[in-house]
């Protein structure tokens, strides 16, 4: 006798639940399970998007937790009997769609992939160690949006969506990714976040808001005192006589992309601003214009 699986949301009282119902091909259900993401402890909104089973009959589910400000992964996984083995959560500033797809390989490791302004990729064992996460910016440094994953007999991943290449909604390309594992690691066919880098803010000229986006590397030999992981950063914001008019990062960051947003607040006048990223030896400036 065949079995199926489902994954939907449940409303309840913390909100919508993740919820798993297993049947059988005679449509008689075997059981129920609904959890209430981010740890069971908070009330918040968690939405489903993929579910697998591995060799073993285990059931892992992925989707989106949110509690109106912060966005996260969560993957969750059960036993065959619908025991509750596990959940991990993943926080990105790329993130707003949360997991949208989900698989498992021969030797039971997970993979979830998701994002929104960036394709992320998640490696989990069996146990639900972290044994990688990649991240994948687009060219155009815009929207990236991961739909589907899969992989081939040499445990090779794919993952394809959406990379928006221009200004406009209607612009977008099909973007494939393949990350090749080795003994040593996993390789990418494409950008890495490998080094610093500091983004032209958009929409620019802008008035009264804009986006600055910055990366910090997985490795740095600049912060080897710090961590190999990321460092501690500035990201202020100076007139053309070079006052500073706001500090929008002043912190220690882990490695990855960030995005933050500057407002004029309507104080300040039109005209050239200057804006600069330092990390440990890394500076870069760019420009931006307000026009009002």
């Amino acid at each position: 006798m065949e079995i199926f699986f489902f994954a939907g949301t449940k409303s309840t009282a913390t909100f919508g639940d993740f919820a798993v119902v297993k049947i059988n091909s005679e449509g008689d259900t075997l059981w129920t399970r609904t959890y209430n993401g981010l740890g069971n402890g908070e009330t918040n909104h968690d939405d489903p998007a993929a579910i697998t089973i591995d060799n073993s009959g285990n059931v892992i589910l992925t989707g989106k937790s949110y509690n109106m400000s912060s966005y996260f992964f969560s993957t969750i996984k059960y036993s065959a009997n619908g025991v509750f083995l596990w959940e991990r959560i993943y926080s990105n500033p790329q993130n707003v769609e949360g997991g949208t797809d989900i698989l498992t390989c021969n030797d039971e490791n997970i993979y979830v992939t998701g994002g929104s302004y960036a394709f992320i990729t998640i490696k989990y064992n069996s146990i639900g160690d972290s044994l990688w996460a990649m991240i994948y910016n687009g060219p155009s440094n815009m929207f990236d949006i991961p739909s589907a994953m899969t992989k081939d007999n040499s445990d090779n991943i794919y993952v394809t969506g959406r990379s928006r290449h221009s200004g406009s909604e209607a612009y977008y390309d099909i973007a494939t990714l393949k990350y090749s594992q080795t003994t040593t690691g996993i390789s990418q066919e494409n950008n890495l976040i490998d080094n610093y880098r500091l983004y032209q803010n958009y929409p620019n000229p802008f008035n009264p808001t804009t986006k600055i986006k910055y990366q910090i590397p997985l490795s740095s030999p600049l912060l080897k005192g710090e961590s190999e992981a990321g460092g501690f950063i500035t990201l202020k914001v100076y007139d053309i006589l070079g006052n500073e008019v706001a500090a929008l990062v002043d912190e220690y960051k882990q490695a990855g992309i960030y995005e933050v947003e500057f407002s004029s607040k309507g104080e300040l006048s039109s005209g050239i601003y200057y804006y600069h990223l330092q990390a440990g030896e890394f500076s870069q400036t760019k420009k931006l214009i307000l026009l009002k």
